[in-house]
């Protein structure tokens, strides 16, 4: 293990330390401060950015450092820009991840809504192990790279700007993920259900759009538990407007919905809800389950 994968360790263990209030070194006592301060901060400027929110991806990040078995190569002299997205809190953290973790040097041009709390990542790295600054640069305007990191919005003018910028794209697609219900869950896996379904208000890359259950199931244990999932959610103005209005736009249209308190699932064939919903679909057997997601 060399000194920078060393060092990354070493920001998980410190990213932990300073969200769970545990300043028993000399890092975290630092950055605590700077820390909980750029999360109110991130939170006024970007009103989906909660600090619970927050707290969570910092967590996530955190473990994935301390946990995942890393090796960092030699430069490889190429160039990665990313052009970071704000559809969740640090939601660019993990393309920086990738990046340098291939020896390759990360040009990062971070999103309007969320340019706080990954610099201040990234700042702890330099302080634990300086070599990543010649590794790690922020840029406002995008330079020419050898590779662009970014989320394909399907705007072709942007993506025929990017190649302008770069001979290569990796673009994030819309991915649409999807859970199965099968009625044998544990509670736990039900609690865990409840909790990703609000995750993020069901928005960014990892959120479960639609929910396949068996017919006739029963919603009530897990509506039972999206009522206690995340309750800082009951006081976010933002999301309960957008609550109360796709309620009213279903009750308008004569649609059918299951009220689950925090949230709304709809059936539909759909697979792209808007915040505050989730389509569900029926499904009779295991072998019908395949051929309509056609495994």
């Amino acid at each position: 293990m060399n000194s920078l994968t060393d060092s990354l360790h070493i920001l998980g263990h410190s990213i932990l330390n300073i969200i769970d209030d545990r300043l028993d070194d000399e890092l975290s006592r630092h950055y605590f401060d700077k820390f909980n301060d750029a999360i109110r901060r991130q939170a006024f400027a970007n009103p989906w950015h909660t600090t619970y929110f927050t707290h969570h991806a910092l967590r996530n990040i955190g473990d994935n450092l301390c946990h995942s078995i890393l090796s960092i190569p030699d430069k490889t002299g190429l160039h990665t820009a990313v052009i970071n997205s704000d559809a969740t809190p640090l939601d660019g953290f993990e393309d920086l991840l990738e990046v340098i973790t291939k020896g390759n040097h990360y040009i990062g041009k971070l999103a309007n809504n969320d340019k706080l709390l990954i610099p201040l990542l990234v700042e702890m790295l330099w302080e634990i192990e300086p070599a990543w600054k010649e590794r790690i640069t922020f840029v406002e305007k995008l330079p020419k790279a050898d590779s662009i990191i970014a989320t394909d919005n399907g705007n072709a003018t942007l993506l025929a700007y990017l190649r302008q910028h770069a001979p290569v794209l990796h673009l994030h697609k819309t991915r649409h993920n999807f859970a199965v219900v099968t009625e044998d869950e544990t509670e736990d896996e039900l609690r865990q259900l409840a909790s990703n379904l609000l995750l993020y208000f069901g928005m960014g890359r990892h959120a479960i759009s639609k929910l396949f259950v068996p017919k006739d199931y029963d919603f009530k244990p897990l509506c039972a538990l999206i009522e206690k999932c995340w309750p800082e959610m009951d006081a976010h103005h933002q999301y309960l407007n957008h609550l109360d209005y796709q309620k009213t736009l279903l009750l308008m249209n004569r649609i059918p919905f299951l009220d689950a308190g925090k949230m709304m699932f709809v059936h539909s064939e759909n697979v792209e809800a808007p915040i505050s919903i989730t389509y569900t679909e029926t499904y009779s057997s295991s072998e019908a389950l395949k051929a309509r997601l056609a495994l």
